[in-house]
């Protein structure tokens, strides 16, 4: 999984270390079941569910990102055909 097509540049970072702790809970989760710990379980359980949030928001976060982007290059684009249809009937 690249990072990078996932999270905005700014989130890279964090969504590492919400990857390193969903990793991290769902190992400690399985040792605490395996021990019939259950409290344990649930409460790593918790924290693997909230990572995973974190984790979808920062996705999120970056598919809004790339749709303005595609917007605003679309919006550029037109102005510049524009710019160049104008162009061209200046010379007609």
């Amino acid at each position: 999984m690249k990072l990078q097509n996932l999270f905005l540049p700014k989130d890279i970072v964090m969504a590492g270390k919400e990857l390193d702790c969903y990793g991290y809970c769902l190992n400690k989760s399985v040792e605490h079941f395996l021990n019939a710990d259950f409290g344990r379980a649930a409460a790593y359980h918790e924290n693997i569910a909230r990572s995973l949030m974190e984790l979808q928001r920062m996705k999120e976060d970056k598919r809004v990102d790339d749709q303005a982007r595609y917007i605003l290059s679309q919006i550029e684009a037109r102005q510049h055909q524009g710019g160049l249809n104008n162009r061209l009937r200046s010379f007609l």
